[in-house]
């Protein structure tokens, strides 16, 4: 049993197959999803992978040491002297009104935002290197290199929690199209960082941890995506895993 997807954007491709341990699950959105032949048979997604399901990235933060609140919420055309951006991975429900693929809302909603704003700067302190060098005025801006709901959790109803496989295959089915790693390029370019946190989620059983683990980990072909284009990357566990002080740690990874 496979997803057949068509994606639309940034430029239309062949429809793509990915492999679905889907058994038991619903269809939610007939608009979207569509059996092929009979039941258990492949399943078609259209109308989920293209301009309109996108969720843009967002410029969110300004970090002033000079302010009592060193993290404000802020008017995009707040003036800043430096760049952070935090890389994620994929929006999933929270990022869409009504759990409506054809409503994005933003980056980084729910519990992942909420943790963001509650302790980044507590992970920035983690870390020396980048908390001496956030000096001036920084604008921090919420990315993620798929702008896609890769779960599809507004589209299909899992089994038993089954979304994230699905999110990491579909994730790493349009990871390989090129046009897509042009896209988040063209992007970050766009934004001349400073520093980029590279927050993206580990695959399960990624050992050792990335960089230097599994080449296949989402985490991974981030790293090696960033370090080949970007100074100043760093890393650390995806902010919706910062409610644990455990993780939150930031490492710096390379310089060029």
């Amino acid at each position: 049993m496979a997803l057949k997807i068509n994606v639309t954007w940034p430029v239309p491709l062949p429809q793509l197959s990915v492999e679905f341990a889907g058994g038991g699950a619903t269809i939610i959105d007939c608009g979207r999803a569509t059996p092929e032949g009979h039941e258990g048979r492949d399943i078609v997604i259209d109308d989920a992978f293209g301009p309109g399901n996108r969720v843009f990235d967002e410029d969110r933060y300004r970090i002033d040491h000079n302010s009592q609140s060193p993290l404000q919420h802020c008017d995009p055309c707040a003036p800043f002297e430096r760049t952070l951006v935090i890389v994620l991975e994929s929006p999933h429900k929270s990022e869409y009104r009504n759990n409506r693929i054809d409503q994005p809302l933003g980056p980084a909603k729910g519990r992942t935002g909420d943790n963001i704003r509650d302790y980044l700067m507590c992970v920035i302190r983690s870390c020396d290197h980048l908390r001496l060098r956030i000096r001036h005025i920084t604008r921090v801006i919420v990315v993620n290199p798929i702008q896609f709901q890769c779960s599809l959790v507004s589209v299909i109803k899992h089994e038993r929690g089954r979304w994230g496989k699905t999110r990491d295959l579909v994730w790493k089915t349009l990871w390989s199209q090129q046009s897509i790693r042009d896209d988040l390029r063209n992007r970050l370019e766009r934004y001349h960082p400073d520093f980029i946190i590279n927050a993206c989620t580990h695959d399960a059983g990624c050992k050792p941890r990335c960089p230097g683990g599994d080449p296949e980990c989402r985490k991974q072909k981030i790293h090696d995506f960033l370090a080949e284009r970007f100074a100043h990357i760093y890393e650390s566990p995806h902010p919706s895993s910062w409610w644990s002080s455990g993780n939150r740690r930031l490492t710096h990874i390379c310089t060029s």
